[in-house]
């Protein structure tokens, strides 16, 4: 009883609810959610799987199994009914082939993924904005940078197009400036791209190629070959470069990869 509440001129006082004030509080808050969740998941079977994030639990039902999409949602409420909790009607939902979890909307039946409307009509707004007002300063350009990584999350190649915004955070001066040009073209394909993209299918095959690339250095010289070293489909081997020969050891191995890219 002490961890939720205090005793005053010998009266006992707790809370009727979690308050996240406490480092003792985040800690219960998440054993009760793990302990429903073992709870839902001891009373189905094995082959439907059970997940939660905090207090957000779902889980999916298979196809054969469809007539029993509504078990796992009963076993949570009868759990949580014992325990003298309640589920919100507005958060809870079944039947459903389409998930949201943290802005992120998952598509069974089309197999995509993408950010949610709300979320994808805000952050466009937010890019759209600041390209018109043409000038900015560190917090909006933090703003915006932190927007569109989240949007990478489920886009194709993540990261690659944030890079001018980022080295724009990097480099910012204090106050308001124009928009540097980079930035300003990189803001230009993100509006563009918001305002077409739909989402990205999950088990669409991958527009990137691998390729096995084997280097090594040492103090003469470096090279590299690129496949299988059996039979490669391209070597290299280089002496090193005069300004380079006092370099440590790390150093040149770093130049053999940089050189074979």
């Amino acid at each position: 009883m002490h961890l939720l509440g205090f005793r005053y001129d010998g009266i006992h006082y707790h809370e009727n609810m979690l308050t996240f004030g406490g480092s003792s509080f985040l800690w219960l808050f998440n054993l009760v959610a793990k302990f429903l969740h073992w709870l839902v998941t001891a009373c189905l079977p094995a082959n439907w799987p059970i997940n939660h994030h905090l207090d957000d639990a779902f889980s999916t039902v298979p196809v054969l199994h469809a007539t029993h999409a509504l078990l796992p949602i009963h076993i949570l409420a009868l759990a949580v009914n014992a325990l003298g909790l309640w589920l919100s009607p507005k958060k809870t939902f079944s039947t459903s082939t389409k998930l949201k979890v943290l802005g992120v909307e998952i598509d069974t039946v089309t197999q995509t993924v993408r950010i949610t409307n709300d979320q994808h009509h805000h952050i466009l707004a937010q890019c759209c904005s600041l390209l018109q007002r043409h000038s900015a300063d560190l917090l909006d350009m933090q703003w915006i940078a932190s927007l569109l990584q989240f949007v990478s999350q489920v886009f194709p190649c993540r990261k690659a197009f944030l890079r001018r915004l980022y080295d724009t955070t990097c480099h910012a001066l204090p106050g308001k400036h124009r928009l540097t040009q980079p930035a300003h073209s990189e803001l230009i394909w993100w509006c563009d791209v918001l305002k077409h993209w739909s989402g990205t299918r999950v088990l669409s095959p991958s527009l990137l190629m691998a390729a096995h690339i084997w280097t090594d250095a040492c103090l003469k010289g470096y090279g590299g070959y690129l496949g299988l070293n059996t039979s490669p489909t391209a070597v290299f081997a280089k002496t090193i470069p005069y300004h380079h020969c006092k370099k440590n050891i790390c150093f040149l191995e770093a130049l053999a990869v940089l050189e074979s890219l």
